[in-house]
């Protein structure tokens, strides 16, 4: 593990250790098959909103219109876009992988890929967005990541990102 990768741990360990609870790192020990993902960002990128109840991924505080990568290899099924009228809208992107598992990236400024498209990992799939503008408000630029695993459910990806 390399020095950045530890340093990026500890801070996100110290900085959420009492926002994660039982449950959460309890499901995410039972289905980890998604631990072996890349991140979905290459900056440096801090954990703004830990994955809970409520809130059911982790949001990346990251530069605006920073790259977004497939964290594994797979295929898109979902983009949602905005409609013209829509143009503060953020969008989303659904890409599953071999075992079912899903990941999601939303609050995108940009999409570089369509439905049926196969990614491998570190592929470039957009932009970030979420700069807080519209009535799309946010916190900020970043990034909304979350993964399903193979029956539908949200785990914590903090093994991901960590």
């Amino acid at each position: 593990m390399s020095l950045s990768k530890i340093v990026r741990v500890i801070a996100i360990g110290l900085s959420f250790a009492t926002s994660v609870s039982l449950p959460q790192v309890g499901l995410a020990a039972k289905d980890s098959s998604y631990c072996d993902y890349s991140a979905p960002v290459d900056q440096p990128y801090t954990v703004s909103a830990p994955f809970s109840q409520k809130h059911q991924a982790v949001d990346l505080a990251i530069e605006l219109g920073s790259t977004v990568h497939s964290v594994a290899d797979g295929t898109v099924v979902k983009i949602n876009r905005p409609r013209k009228d829509e143009q503060e809208r953020p969008a989303r992107i659904v890409i599953k992988h071999s075992g079912g598992n899903r990941t999601i990236y939303s609050q995108l400024r940009r999409v570089d890929v369509k439905k049926g498209d196969k990614v491998q990992v570190g592929d470039s799939i957009g932009l970030s967005g979420g700069s807080g503008k519209g009535s799309f408000r946010s916190t900020g630029p970043h990034l909304h990541f979350a993964v399903k695993n193979s029956h539908g459910k949200n785990v914590n990806p903090i093994c991901v990102v960590q």
